[in-house]
């Protein structure tokens, strides 16, 4: 049962009878002839609302509880943010988060609860009646088509299928008034396609209904150096008091709890903080726990396991009750199947699928692989006894993104070199934060064939790369062509002023990608430049610049661009020829080694 800790009578009356006075006022001003009598009539109408939107957003599924949504803070831990200036926010009163601006951007990786965040920013400000909350679920946008409307067309829309019974023209002057908080959720989950029209569209419309708060949450991304009327606060990993709180909180096997508390305290977090610090590979963690057995390292190793542990496993939340298996597939089958399901659901930017997608990916699959089966079968167990997938209503999506990230790696190891090379270039190039945001599915993408990914995706991609830049003739026209803009800005950690960029689309997706090659090759990115030498030219170009002023390259005094191509000369150019010589190198060894073989075979 939900434990609703005021009545929740009394929470909504409060929030209306604080909110809805500022609303109707507005709502006066603008129309004389209002169809609402008093206020009580349209506190009525958006009681209904938050009613309707209190139940859905405090319920929520998890790998956890899979079945049957539970109540948010039976299981939430609050997090801190950091706003960059060394200071964290608290976030159990949501107040909080607003005292310095009312527009914020909240970045975390997959898996850190961006989420429960937002859902817990939405009911504390019922609970504390200092906002009426609006939930916006971007990545409804990708399965409508608005780019003919404007965003407030699409929010009405929603708060409608909200049960917020209002007007258009009425709704739309109530967004003056200044009493709402509207949560755009997932920003990275929209389509590429929609990208451009929808940031616009959000930028203009948070200019004009500038009284309201608005929160946006998103996988990080270097695009947000340009949203100025927004601060960006990322959400913090677990320290060890909150990783176990939150352990302590899950409704599980008790005994096990009890063992997996204590092994966490004493040195698992220590040893396996990368996990244990973000609350979707912590509830893995202890789901897969066995005690004594050790836990892998690598994330991806860690899906493998968790996929094997979960598949096979008894229900430890029904303590010793075994699920039987429709399809009745081995693991490594089952593997498969969800690898092609997350290849090619991944690819298409799809977060949630309906019934049909499925029918349609599965259908394909048997008849490529000559076998027969039912969907049902593969939704039962994969939503019921391997806890990969969670049903929403009609659509299906992954228990996680990142697990659909990790199974679409394992479906592209899967393909022939010729497709695989054609499906990660173009995906590498469709958007620049492709590479940056899937983390998982790169790191998992190097791990499982690190020879191939070389092959595939980094040589290829280094190789157009270095035909763009000799096209591109001097290093003016270089800089010009890669580089939108700079802007110096303030690094309040070390209390001096830095010099900040963003990219071109172009070259974008190859910068992220630099850093996944130097890591798999072993080499420290840092140590091919002279840093030194960088460090002092960057200060000396940013010396005489505004704090958050940007400049474009055809702008800059001739003194400025002289100073600017040695910068970036000593780094991002250094970084690319490192790597072309290290590509021909590859190329060399790897060809080699083959043929001799060749030749050791044929001698035999």
């Amino acid at each position: 049962k939900m434990n609703i800790p005021v009545p929740f009578g009394d929470i909504l009356e409060k929030e209306v009878i604080t909110n809805i006075p500022k609303i109707y006022q507005k709502l006066k001003q603008i129309y004389n002839d209002l169809q609402f009598k008093t206020e009580e009539e349209l506190g009525v109408v958006y009681q209904e609302y938050l009613q309707f939107t209190y139940k859905k957003y405090s319920t929520v599924k998890t790998l956890l509880y899979k079945n049957e949504g539970k109540f948010l803070y039976d299981f939430y831990e609050h997090v801190y943010l950091d706003d960059n200036n060394s200071d964290l926010i608290e976030t159990s009163n949501t107040e909080l988060i607003f005292e310095k601006t009312s527009n914020v951007i909240l970045t975390g990786t997959g898996g850190i609860g961006k989420s429960m965040l937002v859902k817990h920013i939405f009911i504390n400000q019922v609970q504390q009646a200092t906002s009426i909350p609006i939930f916006i679920e971007l990545k409804s946008l990708n399965e409508s088509d608005f780019s003919e409307n404007e965003l407030v067309d699409f929010i009405y829309q929603e708060v409608q299928n909200h049960h917020l019974n209002l007007e258009k023209k009425y709704f739309k002057a109530t967004l003056y008034a200044g009493r709402y908080t509207i949560i755009f959720d997932g920003l990275d989950e929209v389509n590429p396609s929609k990208r451009s029209w929808l940031d616009k569209e959000i930028k203009e419309f948070v200019t004009l209904y500038n009284s309201n708060r608005y929160v946006l949450s998103s996988r990080p991304s270097e695009e947000f150096i340009g949203w100025n009327q927004f601060a960006e606060y990322e959400i913090q990993k677990l320290n060890r008091g909150q990783a176990l709180a939150l352990i302590d909180k899950l409704n599980y096997d008790e005994k096990v709890k009890r063992r997996f508390y204590r092994e966490l305290k004493d040195h698992l977090y220590d040893t396996h903080e990368s996990f244990a610090s973000i609350p979707l590979l912590l509830t893995i963690m202890l789901m897969t726990y066995e005690a004594g057995a050790s836990i892998p390292n690598n994330l991806t190793d860690f899906y493998n396991q968790a996929f094997y542990t979960l598949y096979q496993r008894h229900d430890a939340s029904k303590s010793g009750y075994k699920r039987e298996l429709k399809a009745k597939l081995t693991p490594e089958e089952f593997r498969n199947i969800l690898a092609y399901i997350g290849l090619k659901t991944f690819f298409e930017g799809k977060v949630d699928f309906d019934r049909t997608t499925l029918d349609e990916i599965i259908t394909k699959y048997c008849f490529k692989n000559n076998l027969e089966l039912k969907t049902n079968d593969i939704v039962y167990d994969a939503t019921h006894s391997a806890c990969m997938m969670l049903q929403e209503g009609v659509s299906l999506k992954f228990s996680h993104r990142s697990f659909q990230e990790y199974f679409a790696a394992v479906g592209v190891n899967q393909l022939d070199d010729k497709l695989q090379k054609q499906i990660l270039i173009r995906w590498s190039e469709a958007d620049r934060n492709n590479i940056r945001s899937h983390r998982t599915f790169m790191n998992a993408l190097f791990t499982i064939q690190k020879e191939r990914t070389f092959k595939n995706l980094c040589i290829p991609i280094i190789e157009s790369m270095d035909e763009k830049y000799r096209r591109m003739g001097d290093i003016t026209e270089r800089i010009s062509t890669c580089f939108k803009y700079f802007i110096c800005s303030k690094d309040s950690r070390e209390n001096k002023l830095e010099l900040g960029f963003l990219l071109t689309n172009e070259v974008h997706f190859y910068f992220s990608l630099q850093f996944l090659i130097f890591d798999n090759i072993g080499v420290n990115i840092s140590s091919i430049s002279d840093y030194e030498s960088i460090e002092k030219l960057e200060a000396s170009i940013v010396s005489n610049w505004k704090i958050d002023e940007r400049k474009h390259y055809n702008m800059l005094t001739d003194d400025e661009k002289c100073l600017i191509n040695k910068w970036v000369n000593g780094w991002y150019f250094s970084r690319h020829n490192y790597l072309k010589e290290w590509s021909i190198k590859f190329i060399e060894e790897t060809t080699t080694q083959k043929r001799s073989l060749q030749n050791i075979i044929d001698s035999i």
